[in-house]
């Protein structure tokens, strides 16, 4: 998350937080963009897309193998199809995010997973 030299001083501080700011402000107006105009595509076949959010707990190290994991896999598939063109090829965004949370009692946790699962299930990304 921004170059650790430019974050030494104060003024290297802001600029890396402006820079991180924009990134996730465009990040997300594309992220909303989008799902404005699919809100009207009746056939999950016709999206071709993955929305998915998930909360889990992990250890440091369980993180780090995760973080591995997910970095592996997206590396993988960008090298393989970074400059394909033709017929049928379009452009995706893929992205991750894992961070942690602020902490919370088991009960709240438990809570807010079912209720992710429920929404995910309202719009579509998970069975009913």
């Amino acid at each position: 998350m921004g170059a650790p030299d430019a974050r030494v001083t104060p003024a290297g501080k802001l600029a890396t937080s402006i820079v991180i700011e924009e990134f996730y402000r465009r990040r997300h107006e594309q992220l909303l963009g989008f799902l404005r105009d699919t809100a009207d595509i009746p056939d999950d076949d016709d999206l071709k897309a993955l929305l998915t959010t998930s909360t889990v707990s992990l250890t440091d190290e369980q993180f780090t193998e995760m973080a591995e994991a997910v970095q592996n896999v997206i590396s993988e598939y960008v090298e393989k199809y970074r400059d394909q063109t033709g017929d049928g090829v379009r452009r995706f965004a893929v992205r991750a995010d894992i961070f942690p949370l602020p902490a919370f009692d088991d009960s709240e946790t438990a809570l807010n997973a079912r209720r992710d699962a429920s929404a995910a299930r309202h719009v579509g990304l998970l069975p009913r």
